[in-house]
């Protein structure tokens, strides 16, 4: 045999070997990828309590243990104890960095839930929230000084197309939004400040919200950016209906805020933007109301109670309504809220339970203590168009009286001033006109002075 015909043999040998061991190779690699798969879906339902305390359910799971590649298919995680859905997801995937893995280190690149659907619920009082299981089991000890055992960090979560459900089952309330996007900034060990860029349409109604949140994980610092356009306030009618009898509310939200603050500390504020309120109806029903405007608008230049600052642009309220009716017993109010505002009341007793009506209002009832003690500037106070009606209902025969066109104007209300001038201007129902101009010192309410005129009002109407 010829030296070249035993080089070609031993080339076809080596040729074989070499393929043999590039198809086994590739098979392990297959084997591996098929078999884990089933393995970490076996693992992951079996250990799911264990670890995270709640059942957790899927299709079918996907592991590539060469690239860190981790998908869920149609995950399913119940709520503690009970078999209600807190959340679900089209599919939830995840690339984890291999090489940090060996460090202590579980460094996912980014985990993203395709469609993901959240139910918050709130049972009984308004501390007993059905996510508080986990928050409690993850977080960290805040006064350890130890380096944790395992270091995790996720580098950007992201939820695509998403839609959260909220339930509070005692004044009830069930409200939803969807549509949402939200993309955040590392998070995990070694990040101090989150960055949540977030979008969504309201549930019900129109309505969105989009903008930008940044939150120090260790003191709660935050910081704000939000537009809001035309956002149906709707949640606002199930909150109320904790307080009144019957009745009929409407809005809908345009505003453009910047703002920073703390979680834990709602003094510490600095707010700028503008805030609009529109098409408010508040009545009996569609089309009876008792009290309504146009539009309500607050242009912030500094909002900021902590340096005492409450520096307005402006502040303009449009075609304001009001008709106050008087019954044998009671008025048209006190059928609604209850006799001296009863069912207000009861409601604000129920400390123990979240109302967003009664929370915003002692928040600005806080605001107004410390507006007076504060610096404040307001350049243009403005109202238009208003019209405000009284029916008599008590008396043999019904009598009514008003005001409309009421408009009243002041510019450059400023405390430092000695006097701030204020104009009042509006027609008399059935007839007549007045005019006031008003003075009065902002720091002594009790040093004024008042200019009226009024003209062509009938003696018996009066």
């Amino acid at each position: 045999m010829s030296s070249e015909k035993k080089s070609k043999g031993v080339k076809s040998k080596i040729k074989k070997v070499f393929l043999t061991s590039i198809f086994s190779v590739v098979g392990v690699f297959i084997l591996i990828i098929v078999f884990i798969s089933p393995i970490a879906k076996y693992l992951l339902e079996k250990y799911d309590v264990e670890f995270s305390g709640r059942e957790i359910k899927v299709d079918y799971v996907y592991v590539n243990p060469f690239t860190g590649y981790i998908y869920l298919n149609n995950p399913k995680i119940y709520e503690l104890n009970s078999d209600t859905l807190a959340l679900s997801a089209d599919g939830i995937s995840a690339n984890i960095a291999l090489l940090k893995l060996s460090s202590k280190t579980i460094d996912i690149g980014e985990l993203a839930l395709d469609h993901p659907i959240g139910r918050i619920s709130q049972k009984g009082d308004k501390h007993n929230l059905n996510f508080e299981d986990v928050i409690k089991k993850f977080s960290s000890d805040s006064t350890s000084t130890n380096e944790p055992s395992i270091r995790f960090i996720i580098s950007s979560l992201k939820f695509n197309e998403g839609q959260f459900h909220y339930y509070e089952n005692m004044t009830p309330v069930n409200y939803f939004i969807k549509n949402v996007n939200i993309t955040s900034t590392k998070i995990g060990w070694g990040a101090d400040t989150i960055a949540f860029n977030y979008s969504f349409l309201a549930g019900i109604g129109k309505g969105n919200m989009n903008g930008v949140l940044n939150i120090n994980v260790n003191n709660l610092d935050y910081k704000l950016n939000a537009e809001i356009e035309k956002y149906d306030l709707q949640i606002i009618e199930q909150y109320l209906k904790d307080m009144i009898n019957y009745g009929k509310f409407t809005a809908n939200l345009d505003a453009k805020i910047n703002a920073n603050g703390n979680f834990n500390d709602a003094s510490n504020l600095n707010m700028q933007g503008k805030v609009t309120v529109n098409d408010f109806h508040f009545g009996k029903e569609d089309g009876e109301d008792f009290v309504a405007f146009e539009k309500f608008t607050i242009g912030v230049i500094e909002l900021n109670p902590r340096n005492k600052k409450y520096i307005f642009d402006t502040v303009l309220l449009n075609e304001p309504f009001v008709l106050y009716e008087h019954y044998d017993q009671l008025d048209n109010f006190q059928t609604i809220f209850g006799k001296g505002g009863g069912n207000v009341i009861n409601a604000s007793g129920h400390t123990e339970r979240f109302n967003l009506i009664l929370e915003i209002a002692s928040y600005v009832e806080k605001l107004a203590k410390n507006f007076f003690r504060s610096y404040y500037r307001v350049n243009r106070l403005e109202i238009n168009r208003a019209k405000l009606e009284y029916e008599e209902y008590s008396l043999s025969e019904k009598f009514s009286a008003g005001v409309y066109p009421f408009f009243m104007e002041a510019d450059s209300i400023d405390k430092t001033k000695e006097m701030l001038k204020v104009s009042f201007k509006s027609g008399i129902k059935p007839y007549g006109n007045a005019v006031l101009e008003l003075s009065i010192n902002p720091r002594d309410s009790s040093d004024f002075d008042l200019q009226y005129h009024i003209d062509k009002v009938p003696f018996k109407s009066i």
